[in-house]
Formats: structure tokens, sequence, C-alpha cells
């Protein structure tokens, strides 16, 4: 098999896979922002009840309550759980951030890899191992 061919067949390959790269890249970026979205809210969320917890805890007990009952919640072992639950949706908010920000370099990168081999297979197709003409001999035989 001659090597023009077999760089012909690899532009063919690189060029048939090149769409799919681009919906992973699409792909990873619309989670990442999602994973985002969904980190900064229970970021919030821990944030608020933190805050609450350590107010309830710093007032009497009947001005506590009362702060209780303004927030939905019965008491302060209620208060203390939803915490909990809190703490650990932002926990796992944060480690699905995290793997969606390492799945959109992974596939940012083997995107432009794709880029830049489909780029230099055509470069080299049309440069490197350019076509022999045809003779007059070839065409009137």
């Amino acid at each position: 098999m001659k090597l023009r061919t077999v760089f012909g067949w690899l532009a063919i390959a690189v060029s048939a896979a090149m769409p799919l790269t681009v919906v992973n890249m699409i792909s990873a970026y619309v989670d990442h922002g999602f994973a985002m979205a969904k980190f900064a809210g229970c970021e919030a969320d821990a944030l608020r009840l933190s805050q609450l917890y350590g107010d309830v805890r710093s007032l009497p007990a009947d001005n506590a309550a009362t702060l209780l009952s303004r927030h939905g919640l019965s008491s302060v072992e209620v208060l203390h759980q939803r915490l909990d639950v809190a703490q650990a949706n932002f926990l796992l908010a944060r480690t699905t951030a995290e793997e969606a920000g390492r799945r959109v370099w992974r596939n940012s990168a083997v995107g432009l890899l794709c880029v830049a081999l489909s780029s230099w297979t055509a470069f080299s197709l049309a440069t490197v191992w350019p076509r022999r003409r045809r003779t007059d001999s070839a065409v009137t035989a």
C-alpha cells in the first residue's frame, strides 16, 4: 500500500471523527455549566444554613425559637439535620463539578488534537505527496 493511500485513509478517518469530537466537547461544556450552577446553589444553601445555625446558637432560647419558626424549622436538631444534608450535597456537587472540569479539559485536548491531525494530514496530502501528473501517452492509451 502506498504511503499516500495510507495518509488519504487517515485523513478520511480523522475527518469522520471530527464531528464526534465536537459533539463531545459541547456536551462536556454543557455538563460543566450545569454542574457549576448546581455547585453554586448548594454552596449558597450550605452557607445560609450554617450562618443560621451560628445565629441560633448565639441567641437565647426564646429568640432562637422565633428565628427558627421564621425559617419553617421546629428545632435546632432539624436545622442541624438540614445543615448536614446541605453539606453532603455541597461535597457531592463539588466532586461533580471537578469531574466535569476534567472532562472539559480532556475533550478539548482530544478535539484540538483531532483538528491539528486533520490539518496536518490535509497539508501533507496537498504539499508533500502530490499526485504525479499524467503524461500524454497515459491519456491516449
